[in-house]
């Protein structure tokens, strides 16, 4: 099936959906799919931090996976692996909170030094480890003392905040839990970030000059969390708007995951017609861009990031 941007057949309907039924939400960040260059190097580096979630690696031609409980995490060898290490985009794991110090120090041995910031969503307030695997993407390793899933978080730079958060609650079913950078309360320790003495993680916050004094002025970077079950999803305002996908492409990597529990057919007829525009909503657009597969959906959030959505009824 070609992508698709909605249905043309539908655009001037008044009264496209802006809610989802709650039986076609996605329940779960499912995992996701990454690039890397070489697979026994990235195997080696996430094997460790793997260890104590109790899951098993499968080896194929074309790909290696880490699957754990109902996530998964797939590597695709590409001769020139896309990643950001210089954007908020990271993907968060848990390890079990005994075994993150000797983990550090381990990859740090490796090469790996850690960054050691927080965050401002409340359940990431403590300091946290930041570094970066062999191709460059963003790992955040986060101590854990029960049995939550292995994949705790992802995080995306979005251009388009508002955008974005309307395509994964509207289209997807998520639940904005948390959001920071309009409250004036947001502004609070700034100077400290500034002087060096708050190690809060650089894609929350940023410096702008001011155009009256010409001297930096702290502001924090505005961000919301969307929740899918005991999983969530972080949205970033990009600071700078970063190269995307040619128009009209929506299946390719890297690719977050996630997992619904209805058919693909009526997740799809809710694609075709739910509006996800942030302007006024008789404005013929807000579509959603995505084409199916089998169970699987493949969708393109507003920020150019690849999405799959897998269906089991």
């Amino acid at each position: 099936m070609a992508a698709v941007a909605g249905d043309p057949t539908a655009s001037k309907a008044p009264g496209r959906p802006t809610k989802i039924d709650p039986a076609l939400a996605c329940q779960e960040i499912s995992g996701a799919t990454l690039e890397v260059a070489d697979f026994a190097v990235t195997r080696a580096f996430y094997a460790p931090i793997f260890a104590t979630s109790g899951g098993s690696w499968d080896a194929k031609s074309k790909s290696t996976r880490f699957q754990a409980g109902t996530q998964t995490i797939e590597f695709v060898r590409r001769a020139r692996p896309r990643s950001y290490p210089n954007a908020a985009d990271h993907w968060s794991y848990r390890v079990r909170a005994t075994a993150l110090p000797p983990l550090v120090d381990q990859l740090a041995e490796q090469g790996f030094a850690p960054e050691w910031w927080h965050e401002d969503y409340p359940a990431e307030r403590g300091l946290s480890a930041y570094l970066h695997d062999p191709t460059g993407h963003r790992v955040q390793l986060l101590p854990s003392t029960d049995g939550g899933p292995f994949l705790d978080h992802a995080a995306l730079e979005q251009h388009d905040l508002e955008a974005a958060e309307f395509f994964y609650t509207r289209a997807l079913g998520g639940t904005v839990t948390f959001s920071h950078g309009w409250d004036a309360r947001d502004q609070l320790g700034l100077d400290d970030w500034m002087a060096g003495d708050d190690p809060s993680a650089p894609f929350t916050r940023r410096v702008n000059i001011s155009y009256r004094t010409k001297r930096p002025a702290p502001m924090p970077l505005a961000h919301v969390f969307v929740t899918f079950g005991s999983t969530r999803l972080g949205l970033f305002l990009a600071p700078t708007h970063r190269q995307e996908p040619a128009p009209g492409v929506v299946r390719g990597t890297p690719r977050l995951t996630l997992r619904a529990r209805c058919s693909a057919s009526d997740l799809e007829a809710h694609l075709r017609i739910v509006n996800v525009s942030p302007v006024d909503l008789k404005y013929d657009g807000g579509y959603v861009q995505f084409e199916r597969a089998g169970n699987d959906l493949f969708l393109r959030d507003p920020g150019g990031h690849f999405v799959q959505v897998t269906c089991r009824a």
